[in-house]
């Protein structure tokens, strides 16, 4: 008896028949055989008509921002949507179906890609399958891992803020065949265009795009990623067609715990301690040790900033500049305190320099009877040999703040 229930029913429960949907069959065959639909051809009626695509990113994860590479990489998901009129039909003669998934190659599809691409994948990766909707709605959303360029500005460093593109556009079609609009077309402002020359740009549109769908990052948090449409015009004796970029700014701030806690507070406690060494005594012998290790420790930190910042003669970041008058101002003190214990005399231009600038910085803007009261200082200091000795390396250490002083800030 179960020999013949296998031999009757075994197919049917080791190889279960799936029966396919006999409209969703029927639908597919109209739209692509029947109506001899191109998949090469710009879905318009006439020639002269131009292909609006309505253009979206969602931003999920900003991956990282390598600083010395100046590329951001990311994690998105590009919207697109367009009409196809070859592609409508009635539900109701088609069992209800009022939308289908179709592979990407089956339908027309705007070649777009990223411009300002840093790694050579200018395309969409994953190529997804098309949404096709009975009023001739045609929907892709791709994902795609995109690292693109980005000019990196270190001069806050690490209270910095950037500022990164995307730049999409098509590839091979130019402004009169293929446009692009917002996604979703509610957000869509008026458009106004201006004449432009080749390699120039305005910006004619703005909007937020950023979502709550982001996955947070543990370096950088963003603020805002509004988008604008560029328009590329060429002139009459220019052969490049005219083209449309949209461009996504994203825009984010460094978060600065980590930095703050593993460089900020470090180095600022290394500058009170350099004053702090200022102040012990001639005779005290871990004095030259304690300036040494000093040294070393800020030639560490001036290596990690080194390595984090990128290789640019654009700007010098702030942190670089108190790193290197830290470093100064050390050397400087280990000069001076060397020199305490054999008394030499400061030179006098040191005293005439200092008392120029307290007089320049602090009597001028109080009160100008100041400076002829620091004029007869200098000249006492000057004639008094014993306390000309005791505050010469004293006078040279604020001659040096003074000089810093001025170049920095």
């Amino acid at each position: 008896m179960l020999v013949i229930i296998i031999i009757l029913g075994g197919n049917d429960y080791f190889f279960p028949y799936v029966q396919t949907s006999e409209d969703e069959n029927r639908l597919i065959h109209y739209l692509f055989s029947e109506q001899g639909y191109n998949a090469l051809v710009r879905p318009i009626q006439h020639s002269n008509e131009t292909v609006v695509v309505s253009f979206g990113l969602l931003l999920v994860q900003l991956i990282h921002v390598y600083e010395k590479e100046q590329i951001m990489k990311t994690n998105t998901w590009l919207h697109m949507k367009w009409y196809d009129s070859q592609l409508r039909w009635n539900p109701d003669r088609y069992g209800g179906i009022r939308q289908i998934s179709v592979p990407f190659t089956n339908v027309w599809t705007p070649d777009v890609v990223l411009f300002n691409n840093a790694d050579g994948n200018y395309e969409v990766p994953f190529k997804s399958k098309v949404i096709l909707v009975h009023t001739g709605e045609v929907q892709w959303v791709p994902p795609a891992i995109y690292k693109s360029s980005c000019r990196i500005d270190v001069k806050f460093f690490p209270f910095d803020t950037q500022e990164c593109e995307m730049r999409f556009a098509s590839w091979t079609y130019n402004a009169r065949e293929v446009t692009f609009a917002n996604y979703p077309e509610e957000q869509d402002k008026t458009v106004e265009i201006n004449t432009l020359l080749p390699q120039q740009a305005i910006s004619v549109n703005s909007d937020e795009k950023y979502k709550d769908d982001y996955l947070e990052s543990g370096t950088w948090d963003v603020i805002s990623i509004p988008s604008k449409f560029v328009h590329y015009r060429s002139n009459a004796s220019s052969l490049s067609p005219d083209y449309i970029e949209i461009v996504f700014l994203i825009k984010m701030s460094r978060k600065t715990l980590y930095y703050t806690v593993n460089l900020i507070v470090p180095t600022g406690l290394m500058g009170i301690l350099i004053c702090i060494v200022f102040c012990l005594p001639t005779a005290a012998g871990e004095k030259m040790t304690l300036c040494m290790s000093i040294l070393l420790a800020l030639n560490l930190f001036q290596l990690l900033v080194t390595k984090i910042l990128p290789p640019t003669s654009a700007v010098v970041p702030l942190i670089a500049k108190y790193l290197l008058f830290t470093f100064t101002l050390n050397v400087l003190v280990i000069g001076v305190g060397g020199s305490i214990g054999f008394a030499v005399p400061a030179k006098k231009f040191a005293f005439s320099y200092v008392m120029n600038r307290m007089g320049d910085e602090i009597a001028i803007d109080v009160d100008p009877r100041y400076k002829s009261m620091l004029i007869k200082i200098s000249t006492m200091i000057n004639t008094n040999t014993s306390f000309h000795t005791r505050l010469s390396p004293y006078l040279l250490f604020l001659c040096s703040i003074l000089f810093f002083y001025q170049v920095y800030l």
